[in-house]
């Protein structure tokens, strides 16, 4: 399995985050009141001020597979390359690849920050269960990623190893020690 863009991912991601934002936006443009924030019942029009891409309860189901799919994609992917030399990942992925990655690891970040403070201001709304099943979902896939990444740093990031300075560390124990 090779990933030549994440252009894919990113997308995903968008997406998800655009359904999330809006439908938050449309949550906190009404008054206060006990409704479900992902399919907008008891929403005047005149209230609401966002663009109208709600997330419905279809849209969040579809979201919550796509996102199950690049999950298990990612962990195919880390189980392929796991036994790799460096130098075979930095042939296999490329510079440009390893960018993407670090690019979608802070999207993805930046998307499970957000919505976990969504599940916090809705939490006596029915909209919290399926925000806290994305929420997971979210957590599972960046998780994936890092762990992807975890091997790309190693192979795309130079570390120096310096003898210790004091006394304390013996050596002789990090000998056999390899990244890979």
């Amino acid at each position: 399995m090779r990933i030549e863009s994440y252009v894919e991912d990113m997308q995903i991601v968008g997406n998800v985050l655009a359904g999330v934002s809006s439908s938050a936006s449309q949550f906190s443009n009404t008054q206060p009141s006990k409704r479900d924030v992902l399919a907008c019942k008891n929403m005047p029009v005149g209230k609401i001020k966002s663009t109208p891409v709600s997330l419905t309860p279809f849209l969040m189901n579809a979201a919550v597979e796509r996102i199950k799919h690049l999950t298990a994609k990612h962990v195919r992917l880390v189980h392929q390359i796991s036994n790799y030399s460096a130098e075979q990942v930095r042939d296999f992925f490329g510079e440009n690849s390893y960018q993407d990655v670090k690019n979608l690891d802070l999207s993805i970040r930046g998307l499970e920050g957000y919505i976990a403070t969504l599940v916090r201001i809705t939490s006596d709304t029915s909209a919290n269960r399926a925000l806290k099943h994305l929420d997971n979902v979210i957590t599972e896939y960046r998780l994936a990623v890092s762990d992807l990444l975890m091997i790309l740093d190693q192979s795309f990031i130079e570390s120096i190893v310096v003898p210790s300075q004091t006394e304390f560390v013996d050596e002789s124990l990090f000998e056999n020690f390899s990244f890979h």
